[in-house]
């Protein structure tokens, strides 16, 4: 039963390897809601879907950076939440609904979902397909034990004050899509506000759309941005600020110039575009 308040602040839920790819410059800034970002220029480098891969497996190499997924899930989803947060804060954008697909996009979003509850939105998570995986099953115990409502169902078109949250697909995507997650892909391209974590659903993440039938509101990008990104005209981000400096060299990633305790920063193009190679 979805509770009083989540139905105020709902009221929707009432009605009948290894290349990078360089595309243009980028400068990383960290955006806040109430100061003028800093610039840190950065090398134009996106990182594709094999390099992300092994970047992954380089991470939970127990002999070398010795992460878990569930940690690397952890900051991810920490900074997804921290960056919807500044962007479509509480106050103006009181719920959200995230959107979770079966595989590690979908564990970020279930921990980012965990986190916007202790931020103050009200949250309902849908999730069309519970994967087998027990890490997954316990985040799922996680945002049930904070009384976040799961569903199995997509609810109708929320308003636009709800951060509608496109956990789905992740990097390791391929399309098209199969039921039911056709239907929240047609679902989101209704929604007026949305955020993707790391890849829009949908998009090929080695090569920028054409004309796509969905682009989100927002785009966190997780460690760094990939190819399918280099045109994005909406607000985009950079989130997970847990990659050691040795790993970032190895695989040219160019570390964002975090500032405090922030764990995003937000990418702007130049208007002039870089080298390519």
């Amino acid at each position: 039963m979805l509770f009083p308040s989540l139905l105020r602040s709902l009221p929707f839920l009432n009605r009948p390897f290894f290349a990078l790819t360089s595309f243009s410059l980028l400068t990383l800034h960290l955006s806040t809601s109430t100061s003028t970002p800093s610039c840190s220029p950065l090398p134009p480098q996106y990182l594709n879907a094999a390099t992300a891969t092994a970047l992954d497996v380089s991470l939970m190499n127990p002999a070398l950076s010795a992460f878990t997924l569930p940690q690397l899930m952890e900051l991810a989803g920490l900074s997804v939440a921290q960056t919807i947060a500044s962007v479509y804060p509480p106050s103006t954008h009181p719920a959200a609904l995230v959107l979770c697909g079966p595989g590690n996009n979908g564990g970020d979003g279930l921990v980012a979902a965990r986190h916007l509850v202790h931020f103050g939105y009200e949250v309902v998570i849908v999730i069309p397909k519970m994967p087998r995986s027990e890490h997954y099953n316990l985040l799922v115990k996680q945002a049930r034990s904070l009384d976040i409502d799961v569903l199995t169902t997509l609810p109708p078109t929320p308003p636009p004050t709800t951060v509608v949250v496109d956990a789905l697909f992740g990097f390791s995507y391929r399309a098209p899509p199969r039921k039911p997650f056709d239907d929240m892909l047609t679902f989101l391209e209704r929604c007026a506000t949305t955020v993707s974590i790391d890849i829009p659903s949908g998009w090929d993440v080695d090569a920028p759309p054409t004309n796509p039938a969905f682009t989100p509101s927002a785009l966190i990008s997780l460690t760094a941005p990939k190819p399918c990104a280099a045109n994005f005209p909406n607000r985009h981000f950079v989130g997970g600020r847990f990659i050691p400096r040795k790993v970032a060299e190895e695989f040219g990633v160019a570390l964002p110039d975090y500032k405090g305790g922030e764990q995003f920063v937000e990418v702007t193009k130049e208007k002039e575009p870089g080298p390519t190679r």
